[in-house]
């Protein structure tokens, strides 16, 4: 009974045996009150299902089989979670999108007070997209994400159990080095209710553990580009070899084709290392500049070889000296520049575009 119709009802009880006058009115009153008042359902309203809280960790053990030119590797890792009793596993719906096999290594199941206590362990190749532009001063970072559904006709919410996560390894075989470990709840809002126009649009929440992967570049750089370097070098060295005599200068032009074929067989050593490309990394860049640095030897033989002819041989070696310097420091300074444009920071993942694919 709502408070309006017991009020009519206190008012027609205690003054209508004294007010007679009073009756019609109060009972008129009563009716109306009956009569707009909105029926109210007397059954109980069914009671929601109430969330659950699960307390999800990851701890990685290992990272190998680095393959930028597959694009993938392979990560071994421990995720545990922390349930109600009447959840046997917590972690029998988990989902990796990028995963081009997930094998469970090992699991373990205990009761603890009034929770269930899970943890598995993981042996997952990971699909990944290697941004080479800077290599080998290149850095990545790796993310492993995961969903939990919730079994049908429940409700859970996540915590992340971040001050047990983290990573155990400092450096990775290939001249890896890994830090910055993150645990973090990622929510993706597909543009679509998948035909159920009831729930509309589902955010869904990922659970994504990432961390920044530098490779340690200084003796790979050395070893991919010293051939060019020493190439460049020779090239202009032997622009000091006096063109005043056929066979001299027949030598010179012989030294320096070879110089270049050098530097060409040099840059199959950067096709060996991180496969077929469509782009241009840095020690591609760096050997075009080691090209125009010996065809510029060339050009420097041919006009030195034109002075002489011209009966100009001290005019020649000292312009040949001159220019040759000019090269060189010219090259040097653009190879600076070319490391300076090239290298930056690879872009964090786009976490959206992880999730939608590979499932």
């Amino acid at each position: 009974m709502s408070p309006l119709e017991l009020l009519y009802s206190h008012c027609y009880l205690l003054f209508g045996h004294s007010l007679v006058k009073l009756k019609p009115a109060l009972t008129l009153l009563f009716l109306l009150g009956l009569l707009f008042c909105p029926p109210r359902s007397f059954a109980e309203e069914p009671a929601q299902t109430p969330e659950e809280s699960i307390r999800i960790g990851v701890f990685i053990v290992s990272t190998f089989s680095v393959d930028q030119g597959k694009g993938s590797y392979t990560v071994l890792f421990y995720i545990w979670g922390t349930g109600p009793l009447d959840d046997p596993d917590p972690l029998s719906s988990i989902q990796f999108p990028r995963a081009v096999t997930s094998t469970v290594l090992a699991e373990n199941h205990e009761i603890r007070g009034n929770n269930r206590w899970v943890l598995k362990a993981y042996r997952c190749e990971m699909l990944n997209e290697w941004d080479l532009h800077s290599y080998p001063f290149d850095e990545h970072t790796l993310s492993l994400v995961f969903r939990i559904s919730p079994p049908e006709g429940r409700n859970f919410t996540i915590d992340l159990d971040t001050a047990d996560s983290g990573i155990a390894q400092k450096r990775i075989q290939g001249g890896w080095q890994v830090a910055d470990f993150q645990l973090f709840k990622y929510r993706l809002s597909y543009q679509s209710n998948f035909g159920d126009p009831a729930y509309g649009q589902r955010p869904t929440d990922w659970i994504v553990a990432s961390f920044k992967m530098t490779r340690l570049p200084w003796v790979l750089f050395f070893r991919l580009m010293s051939g060019a370097y020493v190439s460049v070098l020779i090239a202009l060295l032997g622009c000091f070899l006096k063109t005043e005599h056929p066979p001299v200068f027949s030598g010179r032009i012989g030294m320096q084709t070879a110089c270049l074929l050098a530097a060409v067989v040099n840059q199959r050593e950067i096709g060996s290392a991180i496969g077929a490309r469509s782009f241009y990394s840095l020690p591609d860049t760096l050997h075009v500049l080691c090209y125009l640095c010996i065809l510029a030897a060339f050009l420097i033989s041919l006009r030195s070889r034109k002075f002489n002819d011209d009966g100009q041989a001290l005019k020649s070696l000292r312009w040949e000296k001159r220019v040759s310097g000019i090269v060189l420091v010219v090259f040097i300074l653009a190879n600076f520049a070319c490391a300076w444009w090239i290298i930056e920071p690879n872009a964090a993942p786009d976490l959206a575009q992880i999730v939608e694919m590979g499932h």
